[in-house]
């Protein structure tokens, strides 16, 4: 069932979400304002900033159209940089190192790429149910190898993340044109989709033995191919 506004602050409350915890950039300004109503009615002031972060991802990438794009920081930078600056339709505008000048809050930006000025897994999680509950196309910018999935200090890398609640939303992964992708197989898992569920899907599954499993999942065995084949596509789109 998609979000309201209302729904998603009610499953940030039951994660018992407070604060970006891994940035400690000030509160925008727009942020600010956008939050105050919650605030004044007594919520959370940390909770309410997530909640805009949070409902703009999702809101965004519900009402998008594109593929999305999902990988490494690394990876997505160099997309940026050598083909989606040239070409219309993805990507938002990026300084010459690929890194975005403008956040998801920009109206000049699109939602088929992530970029925000704090980032939380909570926050990319609730682009990645925007774009679920959309039927959204997946492209893959990273090569499903360990060190794309797993953290040596002992978590799943972003990605890796992506990918489970995407299969667990009902995707599977095909080759299409030079993309590894993941595509929209069961609406009805679609829908499902919220922060809470993928909350708890990760919880049981973040493993080294489940990110070794999803290097060798039927599919997932072409990334070099993939990865050729893409950059030969950047190639002849080079301007």
């Amino acid at each position: 069932m998609k979000y309201t506004k209302y729904s998603m602050l009610r499953d940030l409350r039951t994660l018992g979400i407070t604060s970006f915890q891994w940035n400690d950039t000030p509160l925008r300004k727009d942020v600010q304002s956008r939050m105050a109503g919650s605030v004044a009615k007594g919520e959370d002031a940390g909770r309410a900033e997530v909640l805009e972060y949070c409902w703009t991802l999702y809101e965004g990438a519900l009402n998008g159209d594109g593929d999305q794009l999902i990988g490494r920081q690394k990876d997505l930078g160099e997309l940026r940089t050598n083909f989606y600056r040239s070409i219309s339709g993805l990507g938002s505008v990026a300084n010459a190192r690929g890194v975005p000048m403008s956040t998801n809050f920009d109206s000049n930006t699109h939602a088929n790429l992530q970029q925000m000025d704090k980032w939380a897994k909570v926050c990319n999680d609730a682009w990645i149910i925007g774009g679920v509950h959309r039927g959204a196309i997946f492209r893959l910018a990273s090569p499903l190898i360990i060190e794309n999935l797993w953290n040596k200090n002992g978590y799943f890398v972003v990605t890796a993340r992506e990918i489970i609640g995407l299969m667990h939303f009902g995707y599977t992964l095909e080759q299409v044109g030079p993309w590894q992708c993941m595509v929209p197989k069961s609406p009805v898992k679609s829908q499902i989709a919220d922060l809470v569920i993928y909350d708890k899907l990760i919880k049981r599954r973040e493993t080294l033995a489940q990110a070794v499993e999803l290097c060798g999942t039927p599919g997932m065995d072409s990334n070099a191919k993939a990865a050729a084949q893409v950059n030969a596509f950047h190639q002849r789109h080079a301007r």
